[in-house]
């Protein structure tokens, strides 16, 4: 498993209430020891704590700087009820706009479910995601009534739509 959707996994079961050690015990057990590390934080040393005295001979010590903010990852996750049904990482720079949702996110969910629920028809599958404009989009319009998928209604930008919560 690579490190973006240990991360996602971590967080996910987070949010779900678990503790962090019974996260990191099942991480372990499913993909061996050396996968995960327990570590729970990351010291950074003062300049106080970095200054050091070298004679004219010597070249001053060289200290590696984290950079000011780290590369962030942006994730699209589809749940079902039993759990993740799609974890998405978008590449680093690219912008999501309602092209990319259908075509990465929703034609990837809707074949997973006719994987998973071949016996099951179309009709029976509803959408809970909030009405923001990319979401509501024409175009995304359209591709839900041709696969026959419904939208829960929701309020746009609503701060209580998450995983856990349904």
């Amino acid at each position: 498993m690579d490190k973006p959707c240990l991360h996602s996994y971590i967080k996910t079961r987070l949010l779900l209430g678990l503790i962090a050690t019974q996260t990191h015990n099942e991480l372990t057990t499913a993909y061996e020891q050396d996968v995960v590390s327990c570590r729970t934080h990351r010291r950074i040393r003062s300049k106080q704590e970095l200054k050091a005295w070298v004679t004219p001979e010597e070249s001053p010590l060289t200290e590696v700087r984290q950079k000011l903010f780290e590369e962030k990852t942006m994730f699209v996750m589809f749940f079902m009820t039993n759990g993740p049904l799609l974890i998405h990482q978008v590449p680093a720079g690219t912008p999501i706009n309602a092209i990319y949702y259908r075509d990465e996110c929703l034609k990837s969910i809707v074949k997973k479910l006719d994987k998973k629920r071949a016996s099951s028809t179309a009709n029976h599958v509803k959408l809970h995601h909030d009405n923001a404009p990319l979401h509501m989009n024409n175009i995304l319009v359209n591709y839900f009534q041709e696969e026959k998928i419904k939208i829960m209604a929701h309020p746009s930008y609503s701060p209580h739509l998450a995983p856990p919560d349904f």
